[in-house]
């Protein structure tokens, strides 16, 4: 019995994460930013706030402003956030797999909002059968201020965003291609670099997209405008999250690029997708629940076997 109610414990642990989500392990990601070092819960990513440039905006600027307000009401906040720095949103971090999506909207329908960017970076979906096979849902060489977010997603200060679908039941995956980053540490090569939301697909191994959970934003509607069409539509936000992407390798490479690592280079919501669990932690959730039953089971068999009736 011993043997089998740890099976159940163990199933269910490897089938469910933090903040419930299925979960494996995250990553992989350079150990520094890992297990929450900085006090976030064990197995999250805080990116760094180091920036080269020195007026570069943080991942918690462009999640302060969708969640908190003005920076008068950031600034008043402060205190209930533990402190204003990236680190303040590890708790609504994605745990687990997040290489993966599927549309959740009717149709297949799902739709991308871009909110910032420090760099020119392109955002492109790719079909997770056919890596190499990619569009590019805002525009070739959408690109943000370093100083901040871009647009307030008002009717006067819309977000750069679109809608789009696939087929009821693809799965897709995110990524970004990186050109012209210059600076006296790092560049990037003549083609840029491409990094997919699956870190088996770069270059480094290594997990360029972080994600957060939005859907304290749900209900909101927000103006975007096509950048192709340049027409402004509404969108209401339903269980969105934010997509932060890292453009450089990270850890080092032997070409003397260095990532600074903090997630900040392009930053979109996405709306109606999800992540799809791994078919091994749906497996594993399977195990558990067998497991459970058959403890349950065993129980009841024990609890009849010694029962005794009066004659």
């Amino acid at each position: 019995m011993k043997k089998l109610l740890t099976l159940t414990i163990s199933a269910v642990m490897l089938a469910f994460g933090a903040n419930g989500a299925w979960a494996q392990a995250a990553g992989p990601f350079p150990n520094q930013m890992t297990d929450g070092a900085t006090g976030g819960p064990v197995g999250s990513v805080t990116p760094s706030s180091i920036s080269y440039g020195g007026s570069e905006y943080e991942v918690y600027t462009v999640l302060n402003t969708l969640l908190v307000g003005t920076t008068a009401e950031q600034n008043a906040t402060k205190a209930s956030l533990g402190g204003i720095g990236n680190a303040a949103y590890d708790s609504l971090e994605v745990q687990g797999q997040t290489s993966t999506w599927e549309s959740t909207g009717t149709g297949g329908g799902y739709s991308v909002i871009g909110v910032a960017a420090g760099a020119t970076n392109t955002l492109e979906v790719y079909d997770a059968s056919t890596p190499g096979n990619t569009i590019n849902p805002l525009g070739l060489g959408f690109t943000g201020t370093p100083g901040g977010p871009v647009g307030a997603g008002t009717s006067s200060s819309p977000y750069l965003g679109t809608t789009s679908s696939f087929p009821v039941g693809t799965q897709f995956g995110f990524a970004i291609n990186s050109l012209n980053i210059t600076s006296t540490i790092y560049s990037t090569p003549a083609n840029g670099y491409t990094w997919y939301s699956n870190p088996a697909l770069n270059s480094d191994g290594m997990d360029h997209m972080l994600v957060y959970n939005l859907s304290a934003l749900n209900g909101t509607v927000v103006y975007i405008t096509d950048p192709i069409t340049g027409i402004t539509t509404t969108e209401t936000l339903e269980n969105a999250d934010l997509l932060a992407f890292e453009d450089l390798p990270m850890g080092g490479q032997a070409t003397g690029n260095i990532s600074d690592m903090d997630f900040n280079d392009l930053d979109v919501i996405v709306n109606g997708a999800a992540p799809v669990p791994e078919p091994i932690t749906v497996a594993l959730f399977g195990i558990g629940l067998l497991a459970m039953a058959g403890f349950s089971l065993r129980r009841k068999l024990s609890f009849l076997s010694n029962l005794t009736f009066a004659g």
